[in-house]
């Protein structure tokens, strides 16, 4: 039998233990790794205390996680799983796999969240999001009981107001190092497309004919109708497939040549973002999504109807861009001119 106390894993440089067949990170410090230990074996002693004979024994972190994981994402795209296992794999890795859900409260999000000062209202929020759906997951599927963190109001989402104007554009371009990472912000710039949309499009999505991207029914947001990306020339040329690739090849990948994916787009920014600032240019903090609000903002400028935008960013209503978006085009030169062009 296994003896149930810390070990070093030299190939992952960190303290493990092995409880249930299942190893566990605790640390990196051996200090560190004891007293995450002695925390997990306290947390076991106090679930199994509360157990009444026959009954199962609470739900685990770490089990609800696993099961969530495996079976809540069927038919729904592998970008979506991903986007919860980033959220909910350091969530449940710092209170512990052992840890009794029954027992989670909405101050132990707060506390996580608290530990990260640099995140955005945006991150919290997400981080909120992913944490109570997988509660309600978990409490429809009659694993664990209907808790306080399922009525939590979460933080308010940040308003979509950072706008890069072409000059601005034109600038922040002559900082980008590499083509692949150039061939996405150049997608996004150009088509306004989620950036999820770019980061999954492959090379049977692209209609070369209609120089345009479809994505079927079920692999697109709404799930009921296709996806369709109308590409620019200049789109167009970046993103048609070199000779000799398959259908399910990226269209974009990174400079490593895998797909890109969120956190490899925000380093890629943060890189951008450090060379602006090296070079003495006042520039923000960039995403990909806010080419796609500064997208909207061009063609509202240049007089497109709102029906059109909304058709080409893939709204399924019009009014959502009135509701999230209306503050985009409050430029007073912008205003002033569409005002005394109606008037005549």
């Amino acid at each position: 039998m296994r003896r149930r106390e810390p070990f070093f894993k030299k190939s992952h440089n960190a303290w493990y233990v092995e409880l249930d067949r299942k190893q566990i990170r605790l640390a990196e410090t051996e200090a560190e790794a004891f007293e995450k230990f002695h925390e997990l074996m306290a947390a076991r002693k106090k679930a199994e205390k509360f157990v009444t004979p026959g009954e199962p024994a609470p739900v685990t972190l770490g089990d609800l996680l696993d099961q969530f994981l495996a079976s809540g994402f069927k038919g729904r795209a592998a970008q979506t799983k991903s986007w919860y296992t980033d959220k909910l794999t350091p969530f449940v890795t710092h209170y512990g796999r052992e840890f009794s859900v029954p027992d989670l409260k909405p101050f132990h999000v707060d506390q996580w969240i608290a530990a990260h000062p640099d995140w955005s209202s945006g991150t919290a929020r997400n981080l909120w999001r992913a944490v109570q759906r997988l509660c309600r997951w978990g409490h429809r599927k009659g694993l664990i009981p209907e808790l306080a963190v399922l009525h939590q109001e979460k933080p308010k989402a940040g308003r979509r107001e950072v706008v890069i104007s072409p000059e601005q554009y034109a600038e922040l371009s002559g900082f980008i190092r590499n083509d692949e990472f150039r061939a996405i912000v150049t997608l996004s710039w150009e088509t306004g497309a989620r950036p999820q949309e770019l980061m999954a499009a492959k090379v049977r999505h692209l209609d070369a004919g209609n120089k345009r991207l479809v994505f079927p029914p079920q692999e697109s947001k709404d799930k009921d109708r296709p996806r369709v990306i109308y590409l620019t020339d200049a789109a167009f040329d970046l993103i048609r497939p070199k000779s000799g690739a398959i259908s399910e090849d990226y269209l974009l990948k990174n400079s490593e040549g895998r797909p890109w994916t969120p956190d490899a787009s925000l380093c890629a920014f943060a890189a951008l973002h450090k060379r602006m600032k090296k070079a003495g240019v006042d520039a923000h903090k960039y995403c990909l999504y806010h080419f796609r609000h500064s997208w909207l903002d061009r063609m509202l400028k240049k007089g497109t109807d709102v029906l059109t935008c909304a058709i080409l960013m893939g709204h399924r209503d019009p009014s959502m861009i009135a509701r999230t978006y209306q503050h985009l085009s409050q430029s007073p030169d912008y205003l002033r001119a569409a005002l005394n062009k109606a008037v005549g």
